[in-house]
């Protein structure tokens, strides 16, 4: 199974998944594992497609954006936004995308104490 097809560079990811790789997702999901919750909201988001597993994608994004995944907050604030497993609230998107941005701010600073000075 491939998905992923971004619409933003932000968030752009292709993945090849089986039906093995699939348990193994849901296993490390069951652990609170951020990147395979992101990732398994992906496989519900973009191949499993119907409502039930839009809400399926909706709570994973949602658990790993509890993580700090980045890429799940802004998904997470794209499902807000445009109603995808959930009802629509332009709120919780912006409060979403807010500490998308927050947390990238963060991670470019940590990244500031290795640029050279001179």
């Amino acid at each position: 199974i491939v998905f992923g097809d971004w619409s933003s560079d932000v968030c752009s990811s292709d993945l090849i998944i089986d039906e093995i790789q699939e348990k193994q997702l849901e296993s490390l999901a069951a652990e609170s594992n951020a990147e395979a919750l992101f990732l398994l909201g992906e496989l519900y988001y973009t191949i499993k497609s119907g409502a039930l597993n839009k809400a399926k994608a909706f709570a994973c994004y949602q658990k790993a954006s509890q993580l700090n995944h980045m890429r799940a907050l802004y998904r997470l604030g794209e499902c807000h936004y445009k109603g995808i497993g959930t009802v629509i609230d332009k709120n919780e998107a912006t409060k979403c995308w807010q500490r998308y941005r927050d947390l990238d701010n963060r991670e470019n600073m940590k990244n500031m104490i290795y640029l050279p000075l001179d």
